[in-house]
């Protein structure tokens, strides 16, 4: 069990004022059985006040409306979380949300390369879902290599695998097919790993009523480390921060986190 202490900071700045800005946040821990939050401050230039809500997925969200012309936004979320409670998540109490996580979707559709890729892992070999889910991850870890800049948001896991090599959405993403090609319910999850810099993305597997954590990118279960913001189907259900606004400019947007 730790303390951690987080920093999340987001930055865009626009060549032209901008104004009638819409913002929608999705980095705010929670608690469950595995991270408990202690404190959560968010602080937002230009000032704008925020309506706080829960999504479909029962992740916190913040969304607002900036009026005035502004040529930069900054974002600051921190807080400290005490993590490493226990080591998964329990079912939430509507058994339903499950099936959200067992099919496809157009980030994790499988092609060709993926489906042969399934045939070759033969995980009729290992009994339980937890053991096949590790024999996954622990095969990703290895076939792929980690490699900034040569994916982006819009990379589907049949073409971050056909490439063989990444980020973590990439990882993610793949692993999500694979499990749900196996009829194993996973999750795409967003967070915080201490040390990276930037947030990170993992994935969620539904073993007998319970969510565990794996992480394909460094090939490691989700440990005391990970301070979790949200889950989803995909990346697009985890996005942590969207908006947009009135005026033809240019944006540069930097993200860092402690």
């Amino acid at each position: 069990m730790k303390v951690l202490h987080f920093t999340y900071q987001m930055t865009s700045r626009f060549d032209q004022p901008v104004s009638e800005h819409y913002i929608f946040l999705r980095c705010f821990p929670q608690s469950t059985v595995r991270q408990q939050v202690e404190n959560v401050q968010c602080a937002i230039d230009p000032q704008v006040i925020l309506s706080c809500d829960d999504d479909h997925f029962g992740n916190h969200t913040a969304s607002g409306r900036i009026l005035s012309a502004h040529s930069e936004l900054l974002v600051a979320v921190s807080g400290q979380v005490r993590t490493g409670l226990d080591i998964y998540e329990a079912l939430e109490p509507d058994r339903m949300k499950v099936s959200l996580f067992r099919y496809a979707t157009p980030f994790t559709r499988p092609g060709e390369a993926l489906s042969a890729y399934f045939q070759e892992l033969q995980l009729d070999a290992w009994l339980g879902t937890y053991e096949k889910a590790l024999h996954i991850m622990q095969r990703l870890a290895a076939r792929l290599h980690y490699e900034p800049g040569v994916t982006d948001i819009r990379t589907l896991a049949e073409d971050a695998f056909v490439q063989g090599n990444g980020v973590c959405q990439d990882y993610a993403h793949i692993m999500l097919a694979l499990c749900r090609m196996a009829k194993i319910p996973a999750r795409y999850v967003v967070g915080l790993l201490q040390g990276e810099g930037v947030t990170h993305a993992w994935v969620e597997v539904w073993c007998q009523s319970y969510w565990y954590g794996f992480d394909p990118t460094n090939n490691l279960l989700v440990n005391d480390d990970y301070i979790k913001f949200s889950h989803g189907r995909d990346y697009e259900d985890c996005l942590v921060n969207k908006g947009f606004f009135i005026g033809g400019s240019a944006q540069q947007q930097q993200i860092g986190a402690l």
